[in-house]
């Protein structure tokens, strides 16, 4: 049984004599939440989220002294192995589109974004090309079923980060599908250092926000992942 921290009933008393369950304590994006038993699916984590569709969104698993990971809707995760106890939600919906920001703004990286460029050390950069700022990750890992297996990924960080998210990626060198299908909404192109990136549009909502308290460039490299996977199967 799954409850909240703040305002569940109090489970009833088992029958047979067993003992009760014993509550575990994790944080989904940032909230905390109490939970009855060992394990716990990365279906039931967006249920807790109250994330619906589930299937619009992933789990980001963080386990201490590790990598943000991307967990299955139904692979199970022991919450008894010490340090678990942290996950994000990751959408997988965000909408194609053809605008973003631009402007000049003081080049800036949180705590959280500096551990993550020490962990990519030599693989991430952070580059100012005119009034933009920008982050590329070098090496970034392409799925198979596109025309090449590893990209430059450059991430714009708008006036305002992280208060307010990037907008859309850029890919260098340009991608195409071995299938010979368009890519939706990546017509476009930015000049970055003197290179021709390949620009795919893609958008935060209303519904599914940047969330400043939750994401950061890491959660963002997990989006630009999904982006790819889902762009196979459209």
């Amino acid at each position: 049984m799954v409850q909240f921290e703040n305002g569940s009933p109090a489970p009833q008393k088992p029958e047979g004599g067993h003992k009760p369950s014993k509550p575990y304590k994790i944080k989904i994006d940032g909230k905390m939440f109490e939970v009855q038993g060992q394990f716990i699916t990365g279906r039931e984590i967006l249920m807790l989220a109250q994330k619906s569709p589930v299937t619009d969104y992933e789990v980001g698993f963080k386990e201490h002294g590790h990598d943000v990971r991307i967990i299955g809707l139904d692979e199970r995760v022991d919450l008894e192995k010490p340090g678990v106890e942290k996950f994000v939600t990751i959408p997988t919906g965000h909408t194609d589109g053809e605008e973003g920001p631009n402007g000049p703004f003081p080049f800036m990286l949180t705590g959280e974004d500096n551990v993550y460029a020490e962990k990519l050390a030599g693989k991430l950069e952070r580059v100012i090309d005119g009034t933009n700022h920008w982050i590329l990750i070098h090496d970034f890992a392409v799925p198979n079923g596109y025309n090449i297996g590893s990209v430059t990924a450059a991430i714009m960080l708008p006036p305002g980060y992280p208060s307010c998210g990037p907008d859309m990626v850029y890919f260098y060198p340009a991608l195409s599908l071995s299938s010979g299908k368009k890519i939706h909404a990546a017509e476009a192109t930015m000049t970055i250092q003197g290179k021709t990136y390949q620009r795919w549009s893609r958008h935060f909502t209303p519904k599914e926000p940047w969330r400043p308290e939750v994401d950061s460039l890491e959660t963002y490299s997990l989006m630009i992942h999904s982006w790819l996977e889902k762009e196979l199967t459209r």
